[in-house]
């Protein structure tokens, strides 16, 4: 009998063991993998090249079979009972990745130890970029930039008519590095491979400016590519259904978690995954912990009442939630939008007295605008970006509100397509003002500029330069890396980019700024300044140094956020880098009629006269 006795404890001490052995086999910094895992065979198709802009002429085109964008049966790991996140090797990647390069562009996967990496190459074999996920302290390395190895975007014309110079003179090649350490993103270790979240992986690409996310259907193992939120609603023929999109398919698959009120209330896995991604890239990605005095904001999310209703499965609970902790941020470069997909409607909006900041701003953006457009109707004038003199004909002006390109839906652009772009409408306004004689100063109204693309910025700046060189420096939070950017333009169309280009040798340029000029709205004076190009008049601007990513998560969630890049400018005799998020300070303050040319032309000869 006692034999017997001795048996039960050890069956169970045995069960006990082998229990804590399972449990230390999942990868945690590395350790082997605790989780029970399936293997699962799934269809992907690369859906990047599916037209979703409307004024596209080729978006009106028959859709086409979902065959046609098959790239194969690929294979990858899931944790039992959470079928919608999938693992995937790098190797795997790579055939996800390669279905659109570039001809003569590659990637590849390697391998040593627990550290796996996908390396992309140019046509000449030169590696542009290597990216090293490290299973066994959980880290990313991040090496250069994947430019040019593919592109579905529409031509523009950003490019055109410039030549950059960069060079990197602080830290230079210095790489950047992010922990997915305590963030429930592990990896998996199995039969001698190592698999990642896949949208972890995607957060990396997105970083490198290489646009990948992933949708995954369960029911179908269908696995979408896409490179903007925008192509989930784009039409495909798949079997009978000519009518087809990526959101039909997977709320298809999501129906299942319809309760019986049929509001989607997914598993709670999906939910925390979400939040897991957003505090692994708040606390690695965001831009503005400096600035919030945080030095981990997942710590400063979690510490409020909204952490858990993160997780809430009532949907508007949800994604209020995630509107209201972005608006604690103050941060008008970041936001939340909300996934249909997970039943949540993107008209919620969080309590709107929060975000102060940004609802004074909006105001003072409907002021003004309301106050030029009264100006403008009383004189006449159709559009804000026509020019306007002075009695005396000595002071031009013109407004504008955003920079941005014209993008090209056919072969050629028409002259009035052109002027969509910024630049070229700043091209045909200044050789107008040139044409017109006898003007001395030329004032730039920027005060209800919301901001745009920073190439376009740089160039009109080249443009008011007398030189026809316009410097900027970008500083990387993480790598510690200050890169240096020479901007010169070709305005004339001759092929040689001199100072025949530019038209700060011919007139004296005002800059006219509010609280509203914001992003690249407050990069121009800042950057005005500090190239010495133009004077600053009205009040302070509304800063905004940083940069700004896009992140597609998964689950058809979308984050934008300031970013690790923040423009500003080095000073290389002290060594020391200037940035301006709190906003430029005016040269002349002047706080009423802004909008009439006479009215401010006096208070800036007033001013002067008083010197």
């Amino acid at each position: 009998m006692e034999p017997k006795k001795i048996i039960i404890p050890l069956v169970v001490a045995v069960v006990i063991i082998a229990a804590i052995v399972v449990a230390m086999t999942s990868s945690d910094g590395g350790k082997d993998t605790p989780v029970e895992t399936e293997s699962v065979t799934v269809t992907a198709y690369e859906m990047s090249y599916l037209i979703y802009d409307q004024k596209d002429p080729r978006s009106q085109d028959p859709a086409r079979d979902i065959a046609d964008y098959c790239i194969g049966d690929l294979d990858f790991l899931i944790k039992k009972g959470q079928g919608e996140v999938l693992y995937s090797t790098l190797d795997t990647f790579v055939k996800l990745l390669e279905a659109d390069m570039y001809e003569g562009y590659a990637v590849t996967a390697g391998k040593e130890g627990k550290a796996c990496w996908l390396e992309f190459s140019d046509t000449e074999g030169r590696i542009l970029c290597k990216l090293t996920f490290d299973a066994s302290d959980m880290s990313i390395t991040e090496q250069g930039r994947p430019q040019g190895v593919r592109s579905n975007t529409p031509p523009e014309t950003t490019y055109e008519e410039l030549q950059a110079d960069f060079s990197d003179i602080v830290n230079p090649g210095h790489p950047f590095r992010f922990s997915f350490a305590g963030y429930g993103l592990d990896a998996i270790e199995k039969n001698g491979e190592i698999y990642f979240p896949i949208d972890l992986v995607s957060l990396e690409l997105q970083r490198v400016f290489l646009m990948r996310a992933y949708v995954y259907s369960s029911d179908e193992n269908i696995l979408f590519q896409y490179r903007a939120s925008g192509q989930m609603d784009v039409e495909f023929i798949k079997g009978s259904d000519s009518h087809a999109t990526i959101s039909k398919v997977i709320s298809s698959s999501y129906s299942k978690y319809e309760n019986d009120k049929g509001v989607i209330n997914p598993p709670a896995y999906m939910l925390e995954h979400v939040r897991n991604l957003f505090y692994y890239m708040m606390d690695n990605c965001y831009g503005l912990n400096s600035v919030t005095g945080c030095k981990s904001m997942s710590e400063f999310f979690k510490n409020n009442s909204y952490n858990e209703k993160l997780v809430s499965p009532d949907p508007t609970e949800r994604a209020t939630a995630y509107k209201i902790i972005i608006a604690l941020l103050q941060d008008s470069h970041t936001g939340y939008t909300a996934s249909s997909l997970l039943g949540e409607d993107d008209s919620i909006s969080a309590a709107d007295y929060i975000q102060y900041l940004r609802n004074d701003r909006e105001a003072l953006r409907s002021i003004l605008s309301a106050e030029r457009e009264a100006v403008l109707r009383e004189e006449g004038v159709e559009k804000i970006t026509d020019v306007r003199y002075s009695t005396d004909g000595r002071t031009a002006y013109f407004s504008f509100d955003k920079f941005e390109s014209a993008i090209y839906y056919h072969e050629e652009l028409t002259p009035e397509e052109r002027l969509a772009d910024t630049y070229y409408m700043f091209v045909k306004n200044l050789n107008e003002i040139k044409d017109h004689g006898g003007v001395e100063r030329v004032i730039i109204d920027d005060s209800v500029n919301g901001g745009g693309n920073t190439y376009l910025m740089c160039k009109v700046l080249a443009l008011l330069s007398k030189d026809n060189l316009m410097r900027m420096d970008f500083a990387y939070d993480n790598s510690g890396t200050v890169t240096e950017v020479k901007i010169r333009v070709d305005s004339n169309g001759d092929g040689v980019f001199d100072e025949k280009d530019c038209f700060g040798q011919y007139f004296d340029f005002y800059i006219l700024t509010s609280s509203f000029s914001f992003s690249c709205g407050n990069g121009l004076p800042f950057l005005a300044k500090s190239n010495d190009i133009a004077t600053i008049i009205g009040t302070k601007s509304g800063g905004g140094e940083s940069g700004v990513e896009t992140n597609l998560f998964p689950f058809g969630v979308q984050i934008r956020h300031s970013a690790l890049m923040h423009l500003g400018f080095y000073d290389h005799d002290t060594q020391a880098w200037k940035g301006d998020e709190a906003g430029q300070p005016v040269d002349i303050e002047i706080f009423t009629d802004w909008y009439d040319v006479d009215a401010i032309s006096e208070a800036i000869d007033s001013h002067n006269a008083s010197i």
